[in-house]
Order: structure tokens, then C-alpha cells, then sequence
């Protein structure tokens, strides 16, 4: 075999093995690709995850929005406003005198925050009890939108000393979406009746209540001879008015008598005695008897 010979097949041969070479890597080549076109599908959570300044919130600012943000362990979620609104969201009724005071009264009013309009089914008291509590609804099947209102008519004339509490429940529902998906609103409605001798109110006939810092220590209330307040007593049996005024003394028979000696009223140092439907009808003594408005013995009050 001759030189040239020689050098033609190492030359074949080199030839070839470029080509399975480049062959090789040409199949390297185009699997590398598939595998990363591949990968660009798959989650990579720390590229997913956004760079936020220090400054900046990484909660959405939300404009003009009528959903509220409700942040939880999960994440934070949206839950949209109730359009029903309530005024007030708890009634505190004033102190009730018994014997003195003859009505309280309070109005509820329900409306919308004008989202969406809503159906007043009812309104109801949680609990039926013998508390005092009465009220007028308004409210009934009313449907509100926009600025209208309804109100709820509340009186409460107590029986009985103590404080007492309630829940007025309101049922409704966003009209657009029907009975079916009604729901409850619920009001507290609180009160607090007391014994005139145990209240450091000193009232006029037909005047309001006003607070007497002289009654601090009173436990009696004067009585005027028409039936109204006109002052109170202290231990030695002095008579003041509210504005603290000495106008006369207790005798021995618990009558009222000024300067002059004239009877201006009687002490009161009883309990009063009501009828079944809340009506006065004497007081109860300290052995417990009850004496009638004409001064007869009508009873006993139970211990």
C-alpha cells in the first residue's frame, strides 16, 4: 500500500468521526432544548415571588370599593358590607322611676347605605318576657332604597325595680336576591327601674327631672299634696328642695310643715303597691301591709 492510499482512508476516517461527532452533539443539542422548554412550565416559587420595597404594601390599594378586607392565617379575603344600617346600634332607655315616671320612650330607625335596596320583613323581641318592653313596628314589610328609613316605636314602662335587658331582632333581606335569603340584625335594648327613694332625682310638678348634688344622703322624698315631688329629707327630718332650699321639717306624725307651721306635704318612706297592670294602688308598710289609697289595709306583700 502506497503513501496516498494511506492518507485517503485516515482521511475517510476522520471524516466519518466529525460527522458521528457532530451527530452527537446535535442530539445533545436538541435534547438540552426539549428539557428546558420543558422546565419553563413547571412553578418556581422564588421567581413567582414579587420584590417589594420596604415602603411599598403588598396589599392592592382598593378605590371606591364596598367590600371590606378580611385578613386570616390563609390569606387575606373579601367580604362585601351589610346594606342595612341601624340607628342606634344599642338603646339605652333612661332611668325609670317607679310611681313618678309614667312613660319612656325610644325610636329605632332602619335604613340602607344606599348599596342596594333591602326588604323589611319584621321586627321582633328575642325574648317574651313580662319586662315592660312594647313596640310599634313600622318597619313591617317596608322596602327601603336610597335615603329612605322606617322607624320602630319603643315604650317601656317597668313593674318591678332592677335593671332588664333585651334584644330586638330585625329580619331581612337585599331584595334582589329574595326571601329565601333573608338573615337577622340584632339591636340590645337596655333599662334600669328604680324606687323613688332610691333615685337622687328631685322633680317638680310638670317640670323635668334635674339632679340635686344636696341629695347625696336623702332616703325619703317629700310629697306635695297634689302627689308631686317637692323635695327631700334627710336623717334629722329637714325638708330641702332641688336647689337645696330648707323649707320645712317632718313631724311626729311624718307630715310636712314649713316655718310657719303649715303642712306642706307628707314624708315618703314606703314602697308603692302596684295592681297587675302596673296601676298604683297603695304603699306597702314596713311590717308589710298594704294600705289602700283611702288609708284602709287592702292586703299583705309577699316576703
Amino acid at each position: 500500500m502506497n503513501e496516498n492510499t494511506r492518507f485517503e482512508e485516515y482521511e475517510k476516517k476522520t471524516r466519518r468521526l466529525i460527522i458521528i461527532i457532530g451527530v452527537i452533539f446535535g442530539m445533545l443539542f436538541l435534547f438540552g432544548v426539549l428539557i428546558l422548554s420543558s422546565d419553563e412550565d413547571e412553578y418556581n416559587p422564588e421567581e413567582a415571588t414579587p420584590e417589594y420595597e420596604e415602603t411599598e404594601s403588598i396589599v392592592p390599594e382598593i378605590e371606591n370599593s364596598d367590600e371590606e378586607l378580611i385578613k386570616t392565617e390563609d390569606g387575606i379575603f373579601s367580604e362585601r358590607k351589610k346594606p342595612i344600617t341601624v340607628m342606634p346600634a344599642q338603646i339605652n332607655m333612661n332611668e325609670f322611676v317607679l310611681g313618678v315616671d309614667t312613660q319612656n320612650q325610644t325610636v329605632l330607625t332602619i335604613g340602607t347605605d344606599g348599596s342596594d335596596s333591602i326588604h323589611i320583613e319584621r321586627v321582633e323581641l328575642v325574648e317574651e318576657t313580662d319586662d315592660g318592653f312594647e313596640f310599634r313596628d313600622k318597619c313591617k314589610n317596608r322596602e327601603l332604597r336610597g335615603d329612605e328609613t322606617c322607624n320602630v316605636l319603643i315604650s317601656w314602662v317597668p313593674h318591678l325595680p332592677g335593671n332588664v335587658q333585651n334584644n330586638f331582632k330585625i329580619i331581612w333581606y337585599e331584595t334582589r336576591l329574595g326571601r329565601e335569603n333573608a338573615k337577622s340584625e340584632e339591636v340590645s335594648i337596655r333599662g334600669k327601674a328604680v324606687y323613688p327613694e332610691d333615685s337622687r332625682q328631685i322633680c317638680k310638678s310638670g317640670s323635668d327631672c334635674a339632679i340635686s348634688g344636696g341629695g347625696i344622703g336623702a332616703h325619703r322624698l317629700a310629697i306635695g299634696p297634689n302627689g308631686e315631688i317637692i323635695g327631700y329629707i334627710d336623717e334629722a327630718g329637714n325638708v330641702y328642695d332641688q336647689d337645696g332650699n330648707l323649707i320645712g321639717t317632718v313631724n311626729e306624725d311624718g307630715l310636712i310643715v314649713d316655718a310657719d307651721g303649715n303642712i306642706i306635704g307628707v314624708a315618703q318612706n314606703m314602697r308603692l303597691a302596684y295592681d297587675k297592670d302596673g296601676n298604683i294602688i297603695g304603699y306597702v308598710k314596713t311590717d308589710g301591709t298594704v294600705v289602700g289609697l283611702q288609708g284602709e289595709t287592702i292586703g299583705r306583700a309577699l316576703p
